[in-house]
């Protein structure tokens, strides 16, 4: 398995993050409270996660173009 760039990781989470969001609002009225709070974290967690390698990914685009991004 090759490693996938950051930029693409962070790509396929904001995707992962769109279709919960997307589940909520389909499902939430039809779902308990705990259910969405769970959901809720995932999101909030999904976000972390984006942050982080949306910063990884400038970190490896200023290392790949010698320190100027």
């Amino acid at each position: 398995m090759t490693r996938k760039p950051a930029d693409v990781i962070a790509h396929n989470l904001r995707e992962i993050r769109q279709d919960k969001i997307l589940t909520v609002d389909a499902n939430g009225a039809k779902r308990s409270q705990e259910w969405r709070e769970r959901y809720a974290r995932h999101i909030e967690a999904l976000g972390d996660a984006i942050e982080g390698f949306d910063n990884l990914a400038r970190a490896q685009a200023e290392k790949q173009n010698g320190g100027a991004a």
